[in-house]
């Protein structure tokens, strides 16, 4: 089996070709086609330029997209667990608020009745003195 050849050897191979067939027929379509050819060759070296760019900035082990995608579902995760702990221990506040209402409206109607007092006791010693 005979080595396989890169896209590169082919098309310097069919540029040989034509400068072959142009040095034997003097005709201008055959400078047309080489020029075609040499631009088809250079789209394609900027193609392989432009893939291993691409390559390098999706794997790069530092700051790749890979990378930053698999950190950034990481710390979703690690959010999606502090909002499931955040949410266990939310379950019983609404209760305990409610048993805070309560009590503050129990406390607050001992102190009228506290104030009521003094203020009673306050007005018996004033006006009312020994009788």
């Amino acid at each position: 089996m005979a080595p396989r050849k890169t896209n590169q050897q082919t098309l310097n191979e069919l540029i040989l070709v034509v400068n072959e067939l142009q040095s034997k027929m003097p005709n201008g379509e055959l400078t047309t086609i080489k020029l075609h050819l040499k631009s088809i060759c250079q789209d394609q070296a900027d193609i392989k330029e432009d893939v291993s760019m691409i390559k390098k900035k999706i794997l790069n082990p530092e700051g790749g997209v890979v990378v930053k995608v698999n950190k950034n579902t990481e710390d979703i995760e690690e959010l999606i667990g502090y909002t499931k702990g955040f949410l266990k221990k939310c379950e019983g506040m609404e209760v305990d608020v409610k048993e805070c209402k309560k009590f503050k409206s129990g406390v607050h109607k001992a102190i009228w009745v506290i104030y009521t007092a003094i203020i009673g006791l306050a007005t018996k010693l004033l006006f009312f003195n020994g009788e």
